[in-house]
């Protein structure tokens, strides 16, 4: 099963604060080695941008991988 979101960072802008660790509130990231986040389950991931809406630096986005069709006509 692939992730309905992916997660861009951008490091020359991460200043390493951990917020957006902190505050996924689906424990999707987790700061590795040298501080920087990381996805760890993007699968648990439900698209709510709170990590990339606490991000002080904008360095994170969140991509929908949702493909969406229209409606068949009835």
């Amino acid at each position: 099963m692939s992730a309905d979101y992916e997660f861009i960072h951008d490091a020359d802008r991460c200043v390493a604060c951990g917020l957006c660790v902190a505050f996924c509130p689906q424990y999707c990231l987790e700061v590795d080695d040298n501080g920087m986040p990381r996805a760890v389950d993007m699968e648990a991931c439900v698209g709510c941008t709170t990590c990339s809406g606490q991000c002080p630096q904008r360095a994170i986005v969140i991509k929908s991988c949702l493909l969406y069709t229209s409606p068949s006509p009835r």
